[in-house]
């Protein structure tokens, strides 16, 4: 997942480094009803601030258990959330060809 993704945030592309990680975060959160749980295709890396003061400002804890959808749409506007949203999409495509057992 993060080789793929460069060891950067999958939503907005911070890069690992002396003020933010990486967190695995479920992108359907796992109290939705429709979550997959923690399966490949489920788990995004999202910045998440090394300091608790910058919650806000890191994906991570933005995105919390928030609908992704709509909370891409709030963080980012409709345009580049519509990006983001189909960079995410191919990227679980791959994942699911590559990793599924199925």
């Amino acid at each position: 997942m993060r080789i793929y993704w460069h060891d950067t945030c999958a939503y907005c592309g911070r890069e690992k480094g002396l003020f933010w990680t990486l967190a695995d975060d479920h992108f359907i959160p796992l109290n939705a009803m429709e979550c997959p749980g923690t399966v490949i295709e489920n788990m995004l890396p999202a910045c998440h601030a090394m300091k608790s003061g910058g919650g806000s400002l890191d994906c991570n804890r933005s995105k919390s258990d928030n609908n992704p959808h709509q909370w891409l749409i709030e963080r980012f506007g409709k345009r580049k959330a519509a990006k983001i949203e189909k960079a995410i999409d191919a990227y679980f495509q791959i994942a699911h060809e590559k990793f599924s057992m199925a």
